[in-house]
């Protein structure tokens, strides 16, 4: 098993890269939806 703090990073990592890369995603599916 992981320990706690390895876990919180992995955790951290993931939503800081959801949030860095959901504007890119809702902008393309925006274009492509418009288009």
């Amino acid at each position: 098993h992981l320990p706690v703090d390895g876990y919180l990073a992995v955790l951290g990592a993931l939503l800081a890269g959801s949030a860095t890369l959901s504007p890119f995603a809702t902008a393309a599916a925006l274009r492509i939806s418009v288009q």
